[in-house]
C-alpha cells in the first residue's frame, strides 16, 4: 500500500509472517476495481459546503467494506481501527477519523452512517 507509515505501522509491517487478515486485505486491495467503484459512489457522496468537511470517499468506502467483510458494527469498527494495524493500513487514511473520534465523541460516526445510508446499507440495532 502506497502511503506513509507511522513508526508503529512500520514495525508491524516488518513482521516475518503475514496474518490471514493481512493476506485477505492485500488480495482485496489488488482485486477490487477501486477507481471504478469510487466513480460510481462519488456523484452521491456529500460535497464540501457550508458544513463540516466530508471524510475522504476512499477511506469511508474502505471502512464500509471492512464492516461488511468482518461483520462489524460502527463501534466495533472504531475499535478495530484503533487496535488492528492491518485494517488501519487498508483504509489508507483512517488517521483523520481516529483523531476526530478521539476528540469529538458526539459526531464520530455520523459521516459513516450517511455514507452507509446512501448505499442503502444502514444497520439498525435490535
Amino acid at each position: 500500500m502506497d502511503h506513509q507509515l507511522t513508526f508503529a505501522d512500520s514495525e508491524f509491517s516488518s513482521k516475518r509472517r503475514q496474518t490471514r487478515k493481512e493476506i485477505f486485505l492485500s488480495r482485496m486491495d489488488a482485486l477490487l476495481p477501486w477507481s471504478m467503484l469510487l466513480a460510481l459512489i462519488e456523484p452521491v457522496y456529500p460535497k464540501a459546503g457550508n458544513g463540516r468537511q466530508p471524510y475522504p470517499l476512499q477511506t469511508m468506502f474502505r471502512i464500509h467494506c471492512l464492516q461488511h467483510w468482518y461483520n462489524l458494527s460502527d463501534g466495533a469498527m472504531e475499535d478495530a481501527l484503533y487496535e488492528i494495524a492491518s485494517m488501519r493500513l487498508f483504509t489508507r487514511n483512517a488517521k483523520c477519523l481516529i483523531i476526530e473520534w478521539a476528540t469529538n465523541q458526539n459526531i464520530k460516526l455520523s459521516c459513516l452512517y450517511r455514507a452507509q445510508k446512501r448505499l442503502g446499507k444502514v444497520r439498525t440495532s435490535s
